[in-house]
């Protein structure tokens, strides 16, 4: 179960991943590893990781209502952007 602040903490990260990896702060003890653009389908991701627990942490961003690529993608329920970024995000993370 969640408590709320892990709830929030979840909210924190997908804010960083709509916003490209910005300023947004992350929760506490996390640090920004690595952005997943993918221009082909427009998937993004970011992974952020708990450099004390070892937690990775993937922010997939979801569709974005002015662009016509993630509509077209929807169009085909997303095919290849699962394709496109499950490498990047498969661990093992080299850390």
């Amino acid at each position: 179960m969640f408590t709320n602040q892990r709830l929030w903490d979840l909210v924190d990260f997908s804010q960083v991943s709509y916003n490209d990896g910005s300023n947004k702060p992350l929760p506490s003890g996390y640090e920004h590893y690595r952005a997943l653009p993918d221009p082909r389908t427009g998937a993004y991701a970011d992974v952020c990781v708990n450099m004390s627990t070892g937690e990775v942490v993937v922010a997939i961003r979801g569709t974005e209502p002015q662009s016509f690529k993630d509509w077209n993608t929807n169009l085909g329920l997303g095919r290849g952007q699962y394709d496109a970024l499950a490498p990047a995000v498969s661990p093992p993370f080299n850390l």
